[in-house]
């Protein structure tokens, strides 16, 4: 998998592309909170996962590696909207979705790039 992570002002953006497998998952969460925990305010981020032409995630893992997330306290809520306009990725990210139940997150999935932008840029949640 390959995975760009920039900002655009203090919006993160990660962009994923090609093949994901539990590996990659694994390493995505890695580098991302290497990220959160180098800035004084947990950003907001939009992840596009449009250019991902397989997925090879096991529920499992997915929830495993969320589930260490939990206990973790961020100096602030933040929003993360996931592009996922095909139905294989809209379901994969639905499911991301469902398993993350971090108080301190709000996570939402759309089809259009668009509504995901304005989304998470809104300052109502």
């Amino acid at each position: 998998m390959d995975c760009q992570i920039t900002f655009e002002g203090e919006l993160m953006l990660i962009n994923l592309s090609g093949s994901v497998d539990n590996a990659d998952f694994e390493e995505l969460a890695r580098r991302v909170r290497e990220v959160e925990v180098t800035r004084p305010r947990t950003p907001h981020r939009l992840t596009d996962i449009s250019l991902l032409t397989e997925i090879h995630l096991t529920f499992q893992s997915m929830s495993d590696r969320i589930h260490l997330r939990k206990n973790i306290v961020f100096p602030n809520e933040f929003k993360s909207a996931i592009f996922a306009p095909e139905p294989l990725h809209f379901g994969v990210a639905r499911m991301f979705q469902a398993i993350n139940n971090h108080h301190q997150i709000d996570i939402q999935v759309f089809r259009e790039l668009d509504h995901a932008r304005n989304w998470v840029a809104s300052t109502e949640s």
